[in-house]
């Protein structure tokens, strides 16, 4: 991009800020390792410098919303990569990051059992619908209104994911057998 942003353009971006500020933060929250608020502040600027970048392509979507919150998850998924390198044991960060977020315990330490190599292995947009309804316990509804699909839809691609998840840990324990 070279120049300033026009009028309409900064008009645009301000907008989707005062409008979408908050739904990305809680997105950046539930998903980042880090409990830092300040961490949280970085990515929240980073996906909107990013959205300023590419502010023709961001226009042009047909749901700019929804752009933010895959750009969300994506730089919020490459500071889990960094913060867990930085990290002497990543596995204790996510154990404690879950241990806080807490009310069903039960849920997610289930959930921790399926590797991580199974889980990183699933294409983007399973991973991050794994990650909102079994990490983080989002509700159907809240996983439609993120991902703009409805919630039926949600139904449906968790049903697949799950099969899809399943056939992979068969595959994955006959191989070490």
């Amino acid at each position: 991009m070279t120049g300033r942003l026009s009028k309409d353009d900064a008009n645009f971006i301000t907008n989707l800020y005062n409008e979408l500020r908050m739904p990305v933060m809680k997105v950046i929250r539930l998903n980042c390792f880090s409990n830092q608020r300040q961490d949280h502040e970085d990515i929240l600027h980073d996906v909107f410098l990013q959205a300023v970048k590419s502010i023709n392509t961001l226009k042009s979507h047909s749901k700019p919303s929804r752009w933010l919150y895959k750009t969300a998850l994506n730089l919020t998924f490459k500071f889990n990569r960094n913060y867990s390198k930085n990290q002497s044991n990543p596995n204790k960060i996510i154990s404690d990051k879950n241990d806080s977020d807490s009310n069903n315990s039960e849920i997610k330490s289930e959930q921790m059992k399926i590797p991580d190599e199974i889980i990183n292995s699933l294409q983007t947009d399973d991973k991050e619908l794994y990650i909102l309804r079994y990490r983080y316990n989002f509700s159907y509804k809240e996983i439609a209104d993120i991902l703009h699909i409805s919630e039926s839809n949600v139904g449906v691609r968790l049903h697949r994911l799950t099969r899809r998840i399943l056939e992979l840990f068969k595959n994955n324990n006959l191989k070490e057998s």
